[in-house]
């Protein structure tokens, strides 16, 4: 049965539209990804679980956090930061102005946006997956160049 649009969904029913515009959405990449499910967000890794990409709903604050966290060891994390630092104009120049690198704890960060909105419905899921899909497009090969040049 189709669903109108504009019908609220739960968390579940979101978050299961929104994993399945990511493996879409990168089923053309050279090597696959693995896009998990969990009760309020998707995330989406290459072989290290520890760096991922996420979009997480959050409810009472009307917003989406999207973006690629660093949550491997702190010097992992801090030379990532570093190098991502210096990307971070093009990052931009892709993805919006909206994106920023952020220490996030004392040990790991992220590059992270947050999409607001009103209604948690498909349009959102759309817009969600879309984005997290360029998210990975844009971050992963730079995240490759640099975890081969500081590892």
């Amino acid at each position: 049965m189709a669903r109108q649009a504009g019908t609220e969904l739960s968390n579940q029913q979101f978050v299961g539209q929104v994993a399945r515009r990511v493996e879409l959405g990168l089923a053309d990449a050279e090597r696959p990804a693995r896009v998990s499910r969990r009760f309020s967000m998707v995330q989406v890794s290459y072989g290290q679980p520890r760096l991922h990409y996420e979009a997480w709903i959050q409810r009472g604050r009307g917003q989406v956090e999207l973006g690629l966290h660093f949550e491997g060891s702190a010097e992992l994390n801090g030379r990532l930061l570093q190098a991502f630092a210096a990307e971070m104009l093009a990052v931009r120049g892709e993805l919006g102005p909206d994106f920023e690198l952020e220490q996030w704890t004392q040990s790991w960060g992220r590059i992270h946006a947050y999409l607001r909105f009103e209604r948690v419905d498909e349009a959102l899921a759309e817009r969600v997956g879309e984005r997290l899909v360029a998210t990975v497009r844009c971050l992963q090969p730079r995240l490759d160049r640099i975890l081969d040049r500081v590892g």
